[in-house]
């Protein structure tokens, strides 16, 4: 789901490819959704592209960024001292 708000934010704020923002993110819904989607009731259910910033796509660089970092120090011993202090 992140993903596909992503793709909806990215579609809303770049060149301009719809003549109504609720088509933007039904033809989204409706092409990568993972969900069935109800035609123009997005916007009353989504808060996350109004006043949230840049730090929307947080979510998905720690994601990324974690999984780096726990197969490089920690995925053969979580507690390892070593690993630990490698990261610090």
């Amino acid at each position: 789901m992140q993903v596909l708000y992503s793709m909806i934010d990215q579609h809303l704020h770049g060149p301009l490819e719809y003549d109504d923002p609720i088509e933007v993110v039904d033809d989204i819904q409706e092409k990568y959704g993972c969900l069935p989607h109800m035609k123009g009731t997005w916007s009353l259910s989504c808060s996350h592209l109004a006043g949230y910033g840049a730090g929307y796509y947080s979510y998905l660089w720690c994601g990324a960024y974690s999984s780096l970092l726990w197969n490089k120090f920690f995925k053969t011993g979580p507690l390892d001292r070593v690993a630990g202090s490698s990261y610090g």
